[in-house]
Order: structure tokens, then sequence, then C-alpha cells
């Protein structure tokens, strides 16, 4: 049984180990921080799709909300005057402006405002978080 052992012995003693290229220990590096990276990325985008939709349904309810404050409020009718008979408005129009931002529901358009802007910072960074995406995908791509 020993000759056989001293055999198989010499003939894997021919077999040189095997050394990967310099190159490719960076290259898989460079894989697994590319893949973080899309990981990272997929999650901002994620959590901005929601934040989105949330300030969509969000948004429903202040416009909503704005409008039946402003239907409620004497604006309309008090804005309706400056067409109807103009010269009394004009002839007051210290005390007619007093009126008008009196009779403004500040409270709701600014809430309704606030969302707005919200809604187009979110749809910045969905905007963002997409073409990063887009441009980690096409590095990834280039790497293998």
């Amino acid at each position: 049984m020993e000759p056989i052992q001293r055999e198989n012995q010499e003939s894997f003693d021919s077999i040189k180990p095997l050394r990967p290229p310099v190159f490719l220990f960076r290259k898989i590096i460079k894989c697994i921080a590319e893949e973080k990276k899309i990981k990272t990325a997929k999650r901002n985008f994620l959590y901005s799709v929601i934040a989105f939709t949330g300030l969509i349904s969000s948004l429903i309810w202040v416009v909503i909300s704005a409008e039946n404050a402003l239907i409620g409020s004497d604006f309309s009718n008090a804005l309706s005057t400056i067409f109807s008979d103009p010269l009394p408005a004009i002839a007051n129009w210290k005390n007619f402006g007093f009126f008008l931002l009196e009779s403004l529901p500040l409270d709701y358009l600014l809430i309704l405002f606030a969302a707005l802007f919200i809604l187009l910072l979110s749809r910045r960074y969905i905007a963002k978080y997409t073409v990063g995406m887009s441009s980690i995908m096409q590095s990834m791509r280039a790497i293998k």
C-alpha cells in the first residue's frame, strides 16, 4: 500500500498552487463596495417613494381642508365685490385690503404651501436617488 501512496504523493507534488492575479482582489473588493452602495441607494429610494406616497395622500387631505375653509370664509364674497362694485372698494382700499386679509384662512394656506414644499423636496430626493442608482448600476456593469 505504501508504493501507491508514494506514487500519489509524487503526482500531487507536480501540481503548483494557484496564484490569483493581483487585480482580482481589488476587483472583488470594488464589487463588494458597489453592492453596498446599491443596497444603500435602493433603501434610500424606497424611503423616498414611501415618503412621497404619504405626502401625496396628506396633500389631498390638506387641499380638501383648505378648500372647505376658503369656501366657509367670506373671502370669495369680498373678492367678488371688486368685480361687482369696484368704486367703493377702490375708494376704501385700505379697509377693503385688511378685510380680505382677515377673511383669508391663512393657517390652511400655510399648511398647504408647506405640504407642497415638502412634496417638491421629496421629489428632488427621488430623482437624486434614481440617478445615483443608475450610475452605480452602470459602474457595476463596467467592472464586470
